[in-house]
């Protein structure tokens, strides 16, 4: 799992479905995109993500049975993205989009299987 903020950027969409905030409101054109994988390296499907901004606004989704995900409609400011699953611990990443315009290089995050 990347550490520490990532400057990224450009549209969001979850799941090939279109990202839309509580009352239908885009956010923005910024896009996050990445692997969620376990500790062997196997994809782990069916990951719930969400993109939080530190406003509160927050956009979800989950993983493709490859363990891929997009978060789109992303604009700028800082976000928490939090991937969840049952039998694993919660992973945290930051992410700092700096332009709407720019796609972030691909997060790989790593969950691990709770004891």
């Amino acid at each position: 799992m990347r550490a520490g903020v990532i400057a990224v950027a450009m549209a969001v969409a979850l799941g090939g479905a279109a990202s839309v905030l509580a009352g239908g409101q885009m956010r923005g054109m910024g896009r996050l995109n990445g692997t969620v994988v376990d500790q062997s390296g196997a994809p782990v499907p069916d990951v719930e993500v969400k993109a939080i901004m530190d406003s509160g606004e927050e956009i979800a989704g989950r993983c493709d049975e490859e363990g891929n995900w997009i978060v789109g409609g992303i604009g700028r400011g800082e976000w928490s993205l939090e991937f969840t699953k049952a039998g694993f611990t919660t992973a945290h990443v930051r992410a700092l989009v700096k332009k709407e315009e720019m796609r972030s290089d691909p997060i790989s995050v790593t969950l691990r299987k709770q004891d």
